[in-house]
């Protein structure tokens, strides 16, 4: 038994495996008495049995998944304030502005000369 079983649900493996034999032994005594076949008997008996129930692992996965969960919170909350303006100024700003602004950027830093006589042949 892993730690979060004993803190969060301590003795409900116990309790729903003692339910489940409760549930095939009535299973039997049913089809005992005639209240229904064997071969019902024995469809119910398995699909009991194929519906146990793991506390541990059910318990395990919901401790990651509230886990996950807070730790999203956490940097969602974080990276959405950090990324508020920027996003502000980069919708705000027309794309055609963005465009012009780059093409300008590479004019300045020297970009003509780099494509002169490039397109001359």
């Amino acid at each position: 038994m892993s730690f979060l079983t004993t803190i969060f649900a301590p003795g409900e493996q116990e309790r729903s495996d003692e339910l489940d034999r409760r549930r095939i032994e009535l299973e039997r005594r049913r089809a005992e008495r005639g209240l229904i076949s064997e071969q019902q008997a024995a469809d119910n008996i398995a699909r009991i049995e194929g519906q146990r129930l793991d506390v541990e692992g059910e318990v395990g996965a919901a401790f990651n998944e509230g886990l996950k969960e807070g730790y999203d919170n956490v940097t969602g909350g974080i990276s959405s304030t950090l990324k508020a303006p920027f996003k502000f100024v980069w919708d705000s700003v027309p794309f055609v502005v963005w465009l012009a602004l780059a093409a300008g950027i590479f004019v300045w830093m020297g970009g003509l000369s780099l494509l002169k006589g490039r397109f001359s042949k």
